[in-house]
């Protein structure tokens, strides 16, 4: 289980939306790059849910390698014309 964790503000951009998630893990002290497991999303999974979420649905992610300061990136990327995260309420 993670000590802390936080998403950053969500970066708004022409293409999509980006977001980083940060986490102090301290579950493992081996850096290596994260993989999303087979079976995470499968309703029986014990963990990795969030990673294969992210996986299924991000158009592009990764993660900084760093086992105990871990930042996971990811971009939902989306179409602005008609679409009402282009629009105010003004």
């Amino acid at each position: 289980m993670p000590l802390a964790s936080f998403v950053r503000p969500v970066h708004r951009h022409r293409t999509g939306r980006h977001l980083t998630c940060r986490y102090r893990c301290g579950l493992t002290s081996r850096d290596a790059r994260l993989k999303p497991r087979r079976n995470g999303l499968e309703l029986s999974a014990e963990s990795g849910r969030g990673l294969a979420t992210v996986h299924a649905f991000a158009t592009e992610w990764g993660d900084n390698g760093q086992a105990e300061f871990r930042s996971v990136w990811f971009l939902l990327a989306y179409d602005l014309t008609g679409n009402p995260w282009s629009t105010t309420d003004d």
